[in-house]
């Protein structure tokens, strides 16, 4: 896990507050939101190919999810 996560959940968690104050559960988010942001964006910085690699899979991921919902509602 990454440690801003880390720290935010065990302060989230009222466990050694950090920087004077204790985090909330929408700073665990946004610390989350950051480590989504830098899992998507460093591969294409790496390789250009991996933004076409990573839209394939969200296509997939996208159509399996449709596919459980439309289930789900029957």
């Amino acid at each position: 896990m990454d440690e801003d996560v880390r720290q935010a959940v065990t302060g989230a968690l009222g466990a050694g507050p950090r920087k004077g104050r204790s985090p909330t559960w929408d700073d665990v988010s946004a610390e989350l939101c950051d480590v989504i942001v830098s899992a998507v964006v460093a591969p294409a910085r790496i390789d250009p190919a991996q933004a076409v690699r990573f839209r394939t899979h969200l296509d997939a991921v996208t159509q399996r999810s449709r596919a459980e919902q439309s289930g789900a509602e029957r």
